[in-house]
């Protein structure tokens, strides 16, 4: 899945913008878009289905989206994922399969807002045509971004942190996790785990956390050993019991997935993922050997 611009550039350029001045109008670019997010990859293989989705048609069935949750103007066009559960990563799938839906959006020069939590599923499920053993877990709204952020939008990202990362020794560790991961020990790792760091998640949790180590059992013909990154959740509860329907965190954790293995795709780093961490701290989700 390659990008008309460089990857790290369309990490920083996206925003949840919330401000719309139009949906995806132009045949050319819908039918471009439409292209991109119907033959996307996955991280684990999870059978998912993507499609745009107008508020005209939600409004048809009498149903009014408040995929808007009152918190974002203009709304008119969204990308809704379809999925049908499945044991394994399926969140961590669909996590990783719409963040790069909004990558691709990005990359066509419009704006986009995830929203995971609080929507009308029902209207999207009708419109979608969802069978009873699927579900909708997010929709992302896409369109043109209004000329400026209005001081509600601006007041809105501020409520959710959206403007705040935390620092990288607070989610990059070196064998252990009371030790940050030193910013000179492997540079060459940098530019994807800064691309992991601006990642999107709910009420910007940045849920992810990144034990880096050398992979010693293995030697490698190179001179340097491989290396494994074991990608751990910080579980906050509080979002099981807000949105049930939906496991918004590990779903974070596929837009991780998402953000690291396309960064390294860029660079060139031949890398593969090698099963699942042991328990630690933070609930294991899986692991990477790269070769250097």
């Amino acid at each position: 899945m390659t990008f008309d611009h460089p990857l790290s550039d369309l990490i920083r350029r996206r925003h949840s913008c919330r401000t719309f001045a139009a949906g995806v109008e132009d045949p050319a670019l819908r039918g471009e878009l439409n292209t991109r997010i119907r033959s996307l990859p996955t991280g684990f293989d999870t059978r998912l289905r993507f499609e745009l989705v107008e508020i005209g048609d939600l409004k048809k069935n009498d149903i009014f989206p408040t995929g808007t949750y009152g918190l974002i103007k203009g709304a008119a066009t969204f990308i809704a994922g379809v999925m049908r559960p499945a044991e394994g990563r399926m969140w961590e799938d669909f996590g990783f399969a719409m963040e790069l839906a909004v990558l691709h959006a990005t990359d066509l020069g419009l704006a986009t807002c995830w929203i995971g939590g609080v929507f009308d599923r029902a209207a999207f499920s009708r419109v979608l045509r969802v069978e009873s053993d699927e579900i909708v877990p997010a929709v992302t709204v896409v369109g043109r971004a209004a000329g400026s952020p209005v001081l509600r939008d601006r007041l809105v990202r501020w409520g959710a942190r959206g403007d705040r990362r935390l620092d990288p020794g607070r989610l990059f560790f070196h064998e252990r996790f009371d030790r940050p991961l030193p910013g000179d020990l492997f540079p060459d790792l940098l530019p994807a785990l800064e691309n992991v760091r601006l990642g999107p998640s709910a009420s910007n949790k940045q849920p992810w956390r990144i034990r880096v180590h050398r992979d010693r059992g293995h030697p490698s013909e190179k001179t340097r050993e491989p290396l494994i990154l074991d990608l751990y959740l910080k579980r906050d509860p509080v979002y099981r019991k807000i949105v049930p329907k939906a496991d918004l965190q590990r779903i974070d954790m596929g837009i991780a997935m998402c953000h690291l293995e396309m960064s390294l795709r860029e660079t060139g780093t031949a890398f593969e993922r090698v099963g699942v961490p042991p328990p630690d701290r933070f609930e294991p989700v899986v692991s990477y050997r790269i070769d250097r």
